[in-house]
C-alpha cells in the first residue's frame, strides 16, 4: 500500500492508517514510476486531487510502461466529492456514492459522473495548472490510439472512446 500524500498535511488522510509507503508527491507522481497493471486510487476530491493524481499516474505509466492493458479502480466508498452548491473548500463534502445514487439509472450517472472526470482527466491536463511544469506531451496524445472503458462492478460497462490498438485503459468504479 502506498500512498501520496501532501508535505504541507502528511498525516491528514493517513492518520489512522499504517500504509507500506507514504510518498510526499505533491502534484509530481507523473515522475514516479508505477509498474502496476491495476491501481486502486482512494481518498482525496473527485473532481481535483484525485482526477489529478490518476491523470499523472497514467501519464507516467504510458511514457514508461508498455502494458497493453491497464486497470484502474476507484471505490466511490472511499472518494469523495465537492458539494452542489459550488462552496469552497472546507465545506461538507459526501461521497462519491451519493452522487451515483443521485442518478436514475447507471447509464444517467455514466453521462453525468463519469464523463465529466474522464473528460476533465482527460483533456484538461494538467487540472488547474497543476504542477507548473506538466510532462509532455498532454495525456490526450498518449491516449489517442487506447481504448477507453468504464464499468461498474458486474452490471454495467461502456466504451468512453474507441481506439485504433488492442491496448485498453478500464476504468472501473466499485460500490456503485
Amino acid at each position: 500500500m502506498v500512498y501520496w500524500v501532501s508535505q504541507e498535511y502528511p498525516d491528514w488522510y493517513t492518520a489512522d492508517r499504517h500504509p507500506d509507503y507514504a510518498i510526499i508527491s505533491e502534484g509530481q507522481e507523473h515522475q514516479i514510476r508505477v509498474q502496476a497493471q491495476r491501481i486502486v486510487f482512494a481518498g482525496g476530491g473527485f473532481m481535483f486531487c484525485l482526477v489529478r493524481n490518476a491523470q499523472m499516474t497514467l501519464h507516467s505509466m504510458l511514457k514508461h510502461n508498455v502494458a497493453p492493458r491497464i486497470h484502474f479502480v476507484f471505490p466511490a466508498q472511499a472518494i469523495w466529492r465537492g458539494p452542489a452548491d459550488a462552496r469552497p473548500y472546507p465545506a461538507p463534502m459526501v461521497l462519491l456514492t451519493t452522487s451515483f445514487a443521485r442518478c436514475a439509472n447507471d447509464a444517467r450517472a455514466y453521462d453525468e459522473v463519469v464523463v465529466p472526470f474522464l473528460d476533465r482527466m482527460i483533456m484538461q491536463f494538467p487540472v488547474a495548472g497543476y504542477p507548473a511544469d506538466p510532462p509532455a506531451p498532454p495525456l490526450s496524445d498518449l491516449l489517442k490510439d487506447w481504448n477507453i472503458v468504464v464499468r461498474f462492478g458486474d452490471r454495467f460497462e461502456r466504451v468512453y472512446r474507441r481506439g485504433d490498438s488492442n491496448k485498453t485503459l478500464l476504468v472501473e468504479f466499485q460500490g456503485v
